[in-house]
């Protein structure tokens, strides 16, 4: 059997890492918005532009999980 041994540095992640995300490396955020638990102070969801569901998956959305999309500007 291989012994293993663990050292805290090797699961440290800094900025060279490449887990690192740098806010230059996001994608501008849509104009849509997703209300999925709660009122004013509940979870949204903000796709990145393009990436956003056409009508029926929004309406399908909407009808079976109750999820609400808006149009924002």
């Amino acid at each position: 059997m291989v012994g293993f041994e663990y050292k805290p540095s090797d699961y440290i992640a800094d900025a060279n890492s490449e887990y690192f995300i740098t806010l230059s490396s996001m994608s501008k955020p849509s104009d849509w918005q997703c209300t999925l638990i709660g009122g004013p102070n509940g979870a949204v969801y903000n796709p990145s532009e393009g990436n956003e569901p056409n009508w029926f998956h929004r309406k399908m959305q909407e009808l079976i999980l109750g999820f609400k999309w808006k149009k924002v500007k």
